[in-house]
């Protein structure tokens, strides 16, 4: 094996992580091909693919490098929040709430 790729998939999305090849695979391009072969075949006929992210340290700092990679396969990048609920406490109140 030169080269592999992890794909998650719903009905809509098929969703990739963990790229990776050997020192073969890299010379011959085969996470390139088994990308193009994904997107423009195999999960052509999903509504997303999606690269995951390209961040780094907890989403503060953007990989440039990574992100110019996934966009010469057309992707686009995204910026989205992210949001922490405490749920201890978010139970608290809900318990306070009801027995009130």
């Amino acid at each position: 094996m030169t080269g592999g790729i992890i794909v998650y998939e719903t009905g809509r999305v098929a969703h990739i992580q963990y790229v990776a090849s050997n020192s073969l695979g890299k010379r011959i391009g085969a996470v390139e091909s088994i990308l193009d072969y994904l997107i423009n075949d195999y999960y052509s006929d999903k509504d997303y693919f999606d690269f995951g992210i390209s961040t780094e340290m907890g989403g503060a700092y953007l990989n440039c490098g990574l992100a110019a990679y996934k966009e010469g396969f057309g992707a686009r990048t995204i910026a989205y929040d992210t949001y922490k609920v405490d749920v201890a406490k978010s139970a608290a109140l809900t318990l306070t709430k009801n027995q009130a």
